[in-house]
């Protein structure tokens, strides 16, 4: 594969970071949010330097395969809403935004 797919990729997988992050801000998320930024200064550093991509990509993966590890992980974070129509609508974007990241990870290009 190529640099400017990788740089592609990275781009992708930063902006659907950028993403849960303004999703964690909103919900006044304080714990996770600092790997979630973590992550998005390492897909920033494929921008500066395309060849490094890759790399930048797999370092992420590694970061976030940590932060959703075991019990008590960011698998576990979720938005809590009293009505529960509220709720589900808010988790729903939320998953939706962490299902696109995997599939990002796991894909070939």
């Amino acid at each position: 594969m190529s640099a400017p797919t990788f740089a592609s990729r990275a781009q992708r997988l930063r902006e659907l970071f950028l993403k849960l992050h303004a999703i964690m801000s909103v919900e006044h998320e304080t714990n996770w949010i600092r790997g979630v930024g973590n992550i998005i200064a390492i897909l920033g550093e494929a921008e500066d330097d395309p060849t490094a991509a890759k790399d930048r990509i797999d370092e992420s993966h590694q970061s976030y395969r940590s932060m959703n590890a075991g019990n008590g992980s960011f698998s576990d974070f979720h938005i809590w809403r009293e009505d529960f129509d509220e709720r589900v609508k808010a988790n729903a974007e939320l998953n939706k935004v962490t299902e696109a990241i995997w599939s990002e990870f796991e894909s070939n290009a």
